[in-house]
């Protein structure tokens, strides 16, 4: 009899024992989110980043977090995203602030100012040391109920066109789709902005609705744009431009701090993977131009800097827009003075 009860009382034991290994990582609640991407398919940050982010992210949680990932107007049109995702439709966004540019005060400064950084260490730096990541998380919680969790920069405003641009004087008259400060910036220089839809983009420069565009060398590869567009202008102005990864505040504050953690360092990978893979993509572009009968020209050093001075007017029209833009710009030219370079 003794013997039966302590072989019982092991057995209990060990089930106990058991239970309290098993049961945590058995019970832990499986997180699946829905993330609007609200860029079109053929998208660089789409096609290269977002759904590798996803995948990864189930990786590294053993599947505690699953993103299904939808594009621009699956769920909601990109104008629409960024209330959708405060009111939890979906859980995640990649974006860029340009879609909410008469609700984001600091839309223009965010999405990417002519001549604000000399390169992505400039824009690590601004974010980082100099307040711009503070101020971003700060502001949209503000206004919406999100986590800002990281930037999405990336190369790709220089201009393809249907016409030859070799000088300021070819600009004149040219219908670019361009958008925030950027559109502003050609529309000094000369150009007509126009908005045109990206899935629209093709049609739209075959048809001369558009006579130029700005966008990434790799999607213009990806949406075949070189078939009716044949020429390509260099330097891009601004050099660097940025998107944002948001997350409903809510949803994040269901997370237990290991994913988390989890989830800010596989972020942190897409926001790396938004800036290298176009910055590899622009260093190909000019065979794949050759390829495809691209023509790449180049504005002179007179004519930058023209452009410069009248990016002047540019940065204090979109300072004088809202205290929080001059805010942002502000956090900019500290960068500037502090990395020891010439700002606007």
């Amino acid at each position: 009899m003794k013997k039966v009860t302590v072989s019982i009382l092991v057995t209990v034991i060990l089930g106990l024992v058991f239970l309290f290994i098993v049961t945590p990582a058995s019970a832990q609640k499986i997180f699946k989110w829905k993330h609007q991407c609200d860029f079109s398919p053929g998208d660089y940050q789409l096609e290269n980043c977002t759904y590798r982010f996803a995948k990864e992210l189930k990786k590294r949680t053993n599947g505690r977090i699953e993103l299904k990932v939808y594009t621009g107007g699956q769920l909601v049109s990109p104008k629409e995203s960024m209330q959708a995702l405060s009111d939890g439709l979906f859980q995640v966004r990649t974006s860029c602030a340009m879609y909410e540019r008469g609700k984001i005060p600091w839309a223009d400064v965010e999405f990417g100012l002519p001549f604000a950084f000399r390169n992505i260490t400039d824009f690590d730096r601004c974010w980082f040391q100099y307040g711009m990541l503070d101020f971003l998380r700060h502001n949209y919680g503000k206004l919406w109920n999100v986590f800002y969790v990281c930037p999405s920069p990336f190369t790709g405003s220089a201009v393809l066109s249907t016409k030859p641009l070799k000088s300021i004087e070819d600009v004149k008259g040219l219908k670019l789709r361009a958008l925030g400060a950027v559109a502003r910036t050609w529309q000094k220089i000369g150009a007509s902005p126009v908005m045109v839809n990206p899935a629209e983009l093709y049609t739209a420069l075959a048809t001369g609705v558009v006579e130029g565009l700005t966008y990434s060398s790799m999607t213009i590869e990806n949406m075949k744009l070189y078939e009716v567009a044949k020429y390509y202008l260099n330097p891009p102005i601004p050099n660097i431009m940025d998107g944002h990864l948001l997350v409903n505040r809510d949803a994040w504050n269901e997370l237990p701090p290991d994913l988390k953690t989890i989830f800010l360092e596989t972020a942190w990978q897409h926001s790396k993977c938004s800036i290298d893979v176009p910055a590899l993509w622009d260093s190909i572009w000019p065979e794949k131009c050759k390829k495809y009968g691209v023509k790449i020209n180049r504005f002179s050093e007179a004519d930058l800097q023209k452009i410069r001075e009248l990016c002047k007017d540019v940065w204090k029209e979109v300072e004088d827009s809202h205290p929080l833009a001059a805010q942002a710009i502000q956090i900019i030219r500290d960068t500037q003075k502090g990395e020891g370079y010439s700002g606007m």
